[in-house]
């Protein structure tokens, strides 16, 4: 009997253990659902006090995961053994340590990545330190922890499920809030906007162009508190001038980021500058600002220039709504008006 191609018979046994495993979701369900039970009951447990939790979380959510591992660890032969496969198996002239990797592998496709993807989520929710996240997240599912703590909530204001590192929201498509300021100076051919580049060893765009302020609200923080703290870090703006800003409505988007989704809304401001004032960053985050007359800004836009992902919205929004593009020039203009004024959840 001719032993049948080594990647053949992986992928046969790969894709069997698959179907099986499709065919009894309870099992596949018990070891997740467990976990989850496990550091939940622990949290309640534990009552309100954080730093208990921070020192005690690393060690649940292993010893949790260990547990929910052996839970479904006796499925990995069971079946065959009871409905004779194991022998056939061990009678097949494919080589033997190819078809049990088969079957390990599509264990752990099953039993073994769903708590991988749940261990960020439960170890945000006990508190765990920024350093312990990227071996939860391992596997490149993630961008490095920032150490920032984001609210999981909807809609913006609500009361928050949990709480997770920012770098986790894309992966699990957790909704996430942000503030845009486009600062500009009034002029007699209109306005002229102040665009950052953003310092080159930034983890998030480095070395594009960015909107003159810009930051994610953090957990309990409003988005009044963020545009102000992010003002004086990012451009030197005192509480004075930021208090200038009008809110100008919400944009809200998808963006696919890897393998996961940013589900995004962004509160948007206006805030008219004088004509003295030069910007200037305190955080490291950019390395120079120029002040630009919009019709350079839109021409930029055109040209594809490397403005971060999510900056062109705000920068058309204000264009639009300040009465610089004109529907009867703009072969784009009413496409460009639906799309961005979306309903933000």
């Amino acid at each position: 009997m001719t032993p049948p191609p080594s990647g053949a018979a992986f992928l046969g046994m790969l894709r069997r253990d698959l179907l099986i495993a499709c065919r009894s979701p309870v099992e596949v369900l018990n070891p997740p659902v467990f976990f989850v039970i496990v550091v939940v009951l622990f949290r309640l447990g534990t009552g309100p006090g954080q730093h208990a939790l921070s020192a005690l979380g690393p060690g649940v959510v292993w010893v949790g995961a260990l547990l929910a591992t052996l839970l479904g660890l006796d499925a990995l032969f069971r079946a065959d053994f009871e409905d004779g496969s194991l022998e056939q198996i061990l009678l097949c002239p494919a080589p033997l340590p190819l078809l049990v990797g088969a079957k390990v592998l599509a264990h752990w496709l099953v039993a073994g990545l769903p708590l991988l993807l749940l261990s960020p989520l439960l170890a945000g929710t006990l508190g765990l330190p920024a350093a312990a996240l990227p071996v939860l997240a391992g596997a490149g599912l993630s961008r490095p922890p920032t150490g920032e703590l984001f609210d999981v909530v909807r809609p913006f204001g609500g009361t928050p499920l949990a709480q997770c590192d920012r770098a986790l929201l894309p992966t699990f498509g957790f909704p996430g809030y942000g503030v845009h300021v486009v600062g500009y100076v009034a002029h007699a051919d209109g306005p002229r906007i102040w665009i950052p580049r953003r310092a080159a060893d930034r983890e998030v765009a480095p070395g594009q162009l960015d909107n003159t302020v810009a930051g994610g609200i953090a957990a309990g923080m409003s988005a009044a508190a963020t545009l102000r703290k992010e003002a004086r870090e990012e451009a030197g703006l005192e509480p004075a001038l930021v208090d200038a800003a009008r809110p100008a409505g919400a944009l809200a988007y998808l963006h696919q980021e890897g393998e996961c989704l940013r589900d995004d809304t962004l509160f948007v401001y206006d805030l008219p500058m004088p004509p003295e004032f030069r910007p200037r960053n305190l955080d490291g985050e950019v390395q120079d600002f120029a002040l630009m007359p919009w019709r350079r800004v839109l021409e930029l836009l055109r040209d594809g220039a490397p403005f971060k992902f999510n900056c062109g919205p705000v920068l058309l929004d204000f264009l639009l709504r300040h009465g610089l593009l004109d529907p009867d020039r703009e072969p784009a203009y009413s496409g460009l008006a639906r799309t961005l004024r979306r309903p933000a959840p």
